[in-house]
């Protein structure tokens, strides 16, 4: 196991996407010990890469990875944003609420599970409020907690929702980046043949 996650690792910096999102999404077997590789492969140029490392961060749910997914959410592609929220929920971590909660009113369907963006915010917020009730109360050994009394969730410092011109301008950026990857790509070889 431990020269598979090796391996993955070292295939995050593979010029081929296809092989770095691959990598990615093995390494949820990897355990907290990869969440840093993970947290930079949610810069990846590919959406593929950053969606990949989104959801292993999720299956891996180590609070670590909640400030670098809580960015994620501001990503210009919908998909690694809606993987990154599934993730919050996953980890459960109440400092993410304030981020999701402005996505509890988009009403933009998100096909693959058949649901709107909104429904997966509140699911993510309702995940991460169970855990949060669940390790207070086994904190307390077992006990409910009293009438009135909750787990706050705290203030996300580092999020600030991107508007459509920052998201344009990230999108183009990125674009700018995966074509100069390829441009590299095509350049090796075309050399090497």
């Amino acid at each position: 196991m431990a020269k598979n996650i090796q391996e993955a690792l070292e295939n995050l910096q593979h010029p081929d996407w296809k092989v770095r999102a691959r990598a990615a999404d093995n390494l949820s077997e990897g355990g907290s010990k990869v969440v840093d590789a993970l947290t930079q492969a949610l810069r990846d140029d590919s959406q593929f890469v950053r969606m990949a490392a989104s959801r292993s961060l999720g299956r891996i749910a180590e609070p670590k990875a909640v400030p670098a997914l809580i960015a994620v959410l501001n990503d210009p592609v919908f998909i690694v944003r809606q993987n990154a929220m599934w993730s919050l929920g996953e980890i459960g971590d109440p400092s993410a609420i304030v981020a999701i909660q402005p996505f509890t009113t988009d009403q933009t369907m998100f096909t693959e599970r058949s649901i709107t963006v909104g429904k997966l915010a509140e699911i993510s917020i309702q995940q991460i409020e169970l855990k949060v009730a669940d390790a207070a109360a086994a904190a307390e050994g077992g006990a409910d907690t009293a009438e009135g009394e909750s787990a706050t969730p705290k203030k996300a410092s580092n999020y600030k929702p991107m508007s459509d011109e920052e998201r344009e301008k990230s999108r183009a950026e990125a674009l700018a980046r995966k074509a100069a990857r390829q441009a590299a790509k095509e350049a090796t070889e075309g050399g090497a043949g």
